[in-house]
């Protein structure tokens, strides 16, 4: 050994980012990061208020305003929905030319959209029946529309 410090430079995070760069330098490299949001969470305070078998379509309407979704509900009953998302969303896509005239594509997309909501269902009086906080693409899943069935022609 003749004095000299041997310094290890290429780590395996460096060795990605020369081959990226590398890349780069015969194709594409592009990425995208957007973040969202609409509208609050209902508060729990105001959840509290709400009571089974007591609270009325008008007594939620009041508290919570305009729902998101409003349909019925095993043909006689009435459910409104309201819901909030945050959302965080990445993408990277890598393009680069194999020889003349082909060329291969790499795409990486995330998105971690989550539509949260609550969906109050009322019976054929209007009157709260029950209600679920959740996603809301669980909970309108378990509560699928029923389209309205027609009388028979006679």
């Amino acid at each position: 050994m003749d004095g000299r410090q041997s310094v290890r430079l290429l780590t395996p995070a460096t060795r990605l980012a020369a081959t990226l760069l590398a890349l780069s330098c015969f194709g594409c490299v592009s990425g995208n990061w957007v973040r969202e949001s609409a509208d609050q969470p209902l508060s729990l305070a105001s959840l509290s208020e709400v009571e089974i078998h007591s609270s009325s379509l008008q007594e939620v309407l009041d508290l919570f305003g305009a729902p998101l979704s409003v349909w019925e509900n095993d043909h006689t009953a009435v459910a409104v929905a309201y819901g909030w998302f945050e959302s965080n969303a990445y993408a990277v896509k890598v393009s680069y030319q194999v020889a003349k005239g082909n060329s291969a594509d790499f795409d990486y997309d995330r998105s971690s959209a989550k539509m949260n909501g609550v969906v109050f269902i009322f019976d054929e009086n209007l009157t709260l029946r029950s209600w679920r906080a959740g996603r809301l693409a669980d909970i309108l899943g378990e509560s699928a529309r029923v389209r309205p069935t027609l009388p028979p022609r006679t």
